[in-house]
């Protein structure tokens, strides 16, 4: 049985470890057609539970970007950790 924290390429032989603190949730909306530029739905990101609603796949990479990035209050994406940062939905 495989190890839950890390995946083997096959075609490669090596295994790289996939860190619980990199994990990510996206769930894109019905509508979505990332051929035809739309790209809308909404990612969490798992170990801190912030969440955020995207309109594009830039939009989507910009908050990953940020939520990788080094936990230092000197950087923007600091403001991104904290509690209650989620981005509620329209309605």
């Amino acid at each position: 049985m495989e190890d839950e924290t890390s995946r083997c390429d096959a075609g490669k032989g090596t295994c790289a470890p996939l860190p619980a603190s990199r994990a990510f949730v996206v769930q894109l909306r019905g509508a979505t057609e990332p051929a035809g530029e739309l790209f809308v739905g909404r990612a969490e990101h798992m170990a801190s539970g912030t969440a955020e609603r995207f309109s594009s796949a830039d939009e989507l990479i910009a908050f990953i970007t940020r939520m990788l990035a080094p936990a230092d209050a000197s950087q923007p994406a600091f403001a991104a950790r904290r509690p209650g940062s989620v981005q509620k939905e329209e309605k």
